[in-house]
């Protein structure tokens, strides 16, 4: 169980899976933005979506954690296109996905919690209004 990411095309795609200790996921959070940031250095016009898939997840994040991972992301904002997606399929996490989407608004961030993978790349690659 924990937290893995990955990185295909424009897109750095965190996935949980049960429970994921804190500081074990903002370690992973890190290494996926040092791996982005690598293919980054190699051509500076490239950008990254964030999609975050919590339906596998066991966990409860405090607001505080909360906050904590959204300021980790905001440090990397520059190398970001700006959207993030969050995939769910409780209720649960819908709530901590929409509190955790006003932490990252507050860092200029756009986030939308969403059920689908479908759903979630549409909306990320979604021209904006």
């Amino acid at each position: 169980m924990g937290i893995t990411y990955e990185i295909q095309d424009d897109v750095i795609r965190f996935t949980t899976h049960g429970a994921v200790d804190f500081v074990e996921g903002l370690h992973v959070l890190q290494c996926g933005f040092a791996e982005a940031s690598d293919i980054t250095a190699k051509d500076a016009s490239r950008k990254w979506f964030l999609l975050f898939d919590v339906r596998e997840s066991t966990e409860s994040r405090t607001s505080g954690e909360l906050r904590d991972i959204a300021t980790l992301i905001a440090s990397h904002r520059g190398m970001l296109k700006g959207r993030s997606a969050i995939i769910v399929s409780k209720p649960l996490y819908y709530g901590l996905g929409r509190m955790f989407a006003v932490f990252m608004e507050s860092f200029g961030l756009t986030t939308s919690v969403l059920h689908s993978d479908e759903e979630a790349l549409h909306w990320l690659h979604a021209p904006l209004h």
